[in-house]
């Protein structure tokens, strides 16, 4: 099944203009260009290219598969997952693809995501869902969360962390302070356990929006706005 990756404007997301074939998640360049992961070869690697297509240009070539694609705020870093070592482990490569970097070596890591200033890396352990951080130069992992956390990111201003996660049989969104992770804010949510959506915040930090699957198994994006209320639908794929 092919998959592509496309851009569209805030003002109308319906319109939206395909750039390459790609999976999984993607990421934007301080500088406006698109990092994401495609099967353009036998395995999945790092790609990055322009909002129209142009430019595209292979930032990974080896036998792993690569995933999960998040840059640094300052657009030095591609930070990923990846197999490399056998297992699922997070890596670091500079913009170019050069110096690739390992900075886990557990049992399996999973969907990292940056802070606001760059200098921690964000992601989940495999077995369980808990949260971990680990320093972008490299250094020793430490537990944030240890509930399980299906998915997470934090705000632009780095004072709050949305998640999603369970309460009881009922998947939420939790908003919790940040760093000292105090509960603000739940909303009902509908969405994977198997394969959790993104978490994007917006430029503003009012909302987050996130993709999740009608009755007819249509995936679309929503935003939730923090103030409550009902999630708005913001695309029309049928």
């Amino acid at each position: 099944l092919d998959s592509t990756v496309s851009v569209g404007s805030t003002a109308d997301p319906t319109v939206q203009q395909p750039v390459s074939k790609a999976i999984h998640d993607l990421a934007w360049t301080p500088d406006g260009r698109i990092v994401f992961p495609s099967r353009d070869t036998l395995k999945t690697d790092i790609w990055i290219a322009d909002t129209d297509g142009g430019n595209k240009r292979q930032l990974t070539a080896n036998e792993a598969v690569e995933r999960s694609p998040v840059v640094s705020p300052d657009g030095k870093y591609v930070v990923f997952v990846s197999s490399e070592g056998g297992q699922q482990n997070i890596w670091r490569i500079d913009i170019d693809g050069s110096n690739p970097t390992q900075l886990t070596r557990g049992d399996g890591e999973i969907r990292p995501f940056l802070s606001p200033d760059g200098r921690s890396v964000y992601f989940n352990a495999a077995r369980d869902n808990s949260l971990w951080q680990v320093p972008i130069n490299g250094g020793e992992s430490a537990a944030v969360i240890d509930e399980g956390v299906l998915r997470a990111a934090v705000s632009p201003n780095g004072r709050e962390i949305a998640y999603f996660g369970l309460d009881g049989e009922k998947g939420k969104l939790f908003v919790r302070s940040f760093p000292d992770l105090k509960p603000l804010l739940s909303f009902e949510a509908f969405f994977s356990r198997v394969a959790p959506p993104k978490i994007v915040w917006s430029g503003d930090g009012r909302s987050v929006v996130y993709y999740r699957n009608d009755a007819n198994e249509v995936g679309n994006l929503w935003k939730q706005p923090l103030a409550g209320g009902e999630p708005q639908k913001l695309t029309n794929f049928t």
